[in-house]
């Protein structure tokens, strides 16, 4: 009875505090609303002020606006080198095709799509922020502002790639997986298995998700184990549904279910200096060399540490919130997802593709996971330790944090809005392209740069033979047949090889180590490369 009593008196006091508290995030819901909308409306702007010239296009965006058009020309996903693309999983490519309905090209609409995009990521963060921080408006705002000001974000949303999507898609579905764990709902718990699903399909890193769900499903969905197990299988099967789709379709028309080759290249010095630096800068957005920022980040540590411990004494730094708080599957499953994609990566480096690059691009999902995640955290240590007036310097200091990102990030909107790659006025005024404008549709053409040929002129190219694959880094043991055979193609035929001076890729030879297995003759001199033909042996 006085167990009884006890546990009563807790549940009243707790009903009591919990309605306080849902008042309180009620009234903050709907001035939270108009802050987002007015972040939103912010990232737009950016988006569109970034993209002036055109969103940028990288050799990866020419294969999915490639892939977007020959879907819309009844082709099906068909890449640069006219075969059925394999290498790319098809989601942002459909995207493309979908929203390139309505003007007829996928390019055009790129620009509106990840304006758009844009938008939604900052929402997202903001809203998954407000839900962790018990309605905050000050962890809201906080949150928004360091979004915004995110050279990350800047950098991946002006261009023609998938990672835009991807975030939309996962942190979707982290967030319906969160509120499934929450309430129980099944819509929200098929809703989050469709978005990782697509998630996967827009980018192969996206099996990552499918092991952070696993453990969130396993360790905080009620009911028996019996039940969480099946949660998790069926899970499992909706979110690799259409994966396994693809990889028939794969099997069918190339005869190789898996993208990539499978080979082992174990993660490098390189990859690990790369992302250590990439990370560095989130934190430390200042114009100072790389080992200035890891002393300065040492130092904050040693100083931050210190005061922690001064000001807890004995007791926890960090009052973890307890099983039955609704953030805890939230905030836990943001942490698998980080150590999982991580982990995804370390092992497409080490078996798939060696020229993955631990740049901002790629370590995004981790950016914007972390980003919530810290804002979050340190509502969640200051309010535990009872320093509400504290937040007024947190937010004082995410300002100026804020501030010094917007400066970093500034010349990189400015580089933006000129035109990234493919799509800068350098390319678009090339002299090369220009002469190529003049050469016949059906004299083949080899390039160094295919995919710029393919993009600038809508025009099929093949790319020189290579010296050694780049994702694999095995050698081309047929790299001399493979250029005689070039070699025979292009004098049959009448065709041209065209050398741009400005695009450089290691993997392929250089025009010298060309010229010593096959004669070539110039054809046209241009100001940003040279047209060669191959003459006939009579010649």
């Amino acid at each position: 009875m006085a167990w009884q009593s006890i546990r009563l008196a807790l549940s009243n006091r707790c009903g009591r505090e919990s309605d306080n508290q849902g008042a309180t995030v009620r009234r903050n819901r709907r001035i939270a609303v108009p802050f987002i909308a007015l972040a939103a409306f912010c990232a737009v702007w950016l988006g569109w002020l970034s993209t002036q010239n055109g969103v940028g296009v990288t050799p990866d965006s020419v294969t999915y606006i490639r892939g977007a058009r020959n879907i819309l020309r009844g082709r099906g996903f068909i890449g640069i080198d006219e075969r059925p693309e394999t290498h790319f999983p098809p989601g942002y490519s459909l995207c493309l095709a979908a929203v390139g309905a309505v003007n007829g090209d996928p390019y055009r609409s790129v620009r509106p799509l990840h304006a758009a995009l844009f938008a939604l990521n900052v929402a997202l963060i903001g809203i998954i922020v407000f839900k962790l921080t018990d309605g905050s408006l000050l962890a809201l705002v906080a949150a928004l502002m360091m979004a915004l000001s995110s050279r990350v974000l800047v950098y991946i949303h002006p261009m023609a790639w998938s990672e835009p999507l991807f975030l939309v898609l996962s942190f979707t579905g982290i967030w319906a997986l969160a509120e499934y764990l929450t309430n129980g709902r099944r819509l929200l718990f098929v809703g989050s298995a469709l978005c990782f699903g697509a998630a996967i399909l827009t980018r192969y890193a996206g099996i990552a998700l499918i092991p952070a769900a696993v453990l969130a499903l396993l360790l905080f969905q009620e009911g028996s184990r019996r039940r969480r197990v099946f949660s998790c299988a069926l899970f499992v099967l909706l979110c690799t549904g259409g994966l396994a789709l693809w990889m028939v379709r794969n099997a069918a028309v190339a005869d190789a279910p898996a993208p990539r080759q499978i080979a082992f290249h174990p993660v490098s010095l390189s990859h690990a200096e790369r992302g250590l630096t990439t990370m560095l800068n989130w934190v430390l957005p200042l114009g100072l060399p790389i080992r200035a920022k890891g002393a300065v980040l040492a130092v904050g540590l040693f100083l931050v540490t210190g005061a922690l411990v001064r000001v807890s004494g004995k007791e926890r730094v960090l009052r973890w919130p307890s099983g039955r708080d609704s953030s805890t599957p939230l905030t836990m499953t943001l942490f698998f997802f980080i150590g999982s994609y991580l982990a995804t990566l370390v092992a497409s480096v080490s078996f798939a593709d060696f020229a993955i690059p631990f740049d901002d691009r790629m370590l995004s999902p981790v950016f914007v996971a972390g980003l919530i995640l810290a804002v979050s955290c340190c509502w969640r240590f200051l309010t535990a330790r009872g320093f509400v007036r504290g937040l007024r310097y947190v937010f004082i200091v995410l300002a100026i944090f804020s501030a010094l990102q917007m400066i970093q990030t500034t010349p990189l909107i400015r580089a933006r809005a000129r035109g990234a790659m493919y799509a800068s006025s350098a390319w678009a005024h090339s002299d090369v392209i220009e002469f190529l404008r003049g050469v016949p549709e059906d004299a083949p053409v080899y390039s160094n740069a295919p995919d710029a040929i393919d993009f600038l002129l809508d025009r099929h190219s093949r790319r020189i033979p290579r010296r050694f694959c780049p994702s694999s880094i095995r050698p081309n043991l047929t790299f001399s047949e493979d250029v005689e055979e070039m070699a025979g193609t292009l004098r049959e035929a009448g065709g041209v090889l065209v050398w741009f001076e400005n695009v450089s890729r290691r993997y392929l030879p250089k025009v010298e180590e060309i010229e010593t297995l096959i004669p070539l003759t110039t054809v046209y001199i241009g100001d940003d490369g040279v047209v060669y033909s191959v003459p006939d042996h009579s010649e």
